[in-house]
């Protein structure tokens, strides 16, 4: 569990070799370099945070792109040394906090179907299964489960 000593802050530009690396640790279509640098030093629409692990080391991201008056979750990411530790709803309410203080209306992510560890984070933050996106990922051809939330002031 988190012990306080756990930080999160925006993310900079130069945080994308490290952001890179914390993709190639925890996904099997990892966002390359040149894509995290351009969100974070180029792309107006998004949002990056990071968490620091009480050692320093970053140990999770997550982002939203900004679109009218959604927030859509492009990543969250916690390094597997970290998981089950509460890096991930950290980073979570993080975004979410930010999206009622912009006053966006609704946030909306993909995720594996197979990813049940996800999914229950997910569900217990208020996102709901809307739809389901038959063959999404390329690697191997899993369905991914559209999950919404209703952003609204106790997420502030």
């Amino acid at each position: 569990m988190l012990d306080g000593k756990e930080s999160v802050r925006p993310a900079t530009a130069d945080d994308a070799a490290e952001l890179a690396e914390i993709e190639q640790a925890c996904f099997a279509i990892p966002w390359s370099f040149e894509s995290l640098q351009h969100d974070l030093s180029a792309n107006p629409a998004a949002h990056y945070w990071v968490i620091a692990a009480a050692n320093g080391r970053l140990a999770g991201y997550a982002a939203y792109w900004q679109v009218m008056d959604e927030a859509q979750i492009t990543n969250i990411a916690v390094l597997p040394a970290y998981r089950r530790r509460g890096f991930g709803r950290r980073l979570m309410r993080q975004m979410m906090m930010q999206a009622a203080s912009d006053h966006l209306t609704h946030m909306v992510l993909e995720v594996r179907q197979s990813n049940q560890a996800a999914r229950s984070l997910y569900e217990s933050e208020g996102f709901l299964p809307v739809g389901l996106r038959r063959g999404y990922y390329a690697d191997n051809g899993e369905s991914a489960i559209t999950m919404l939330k209703i952003v609204g002031k106790n997420d502030v």
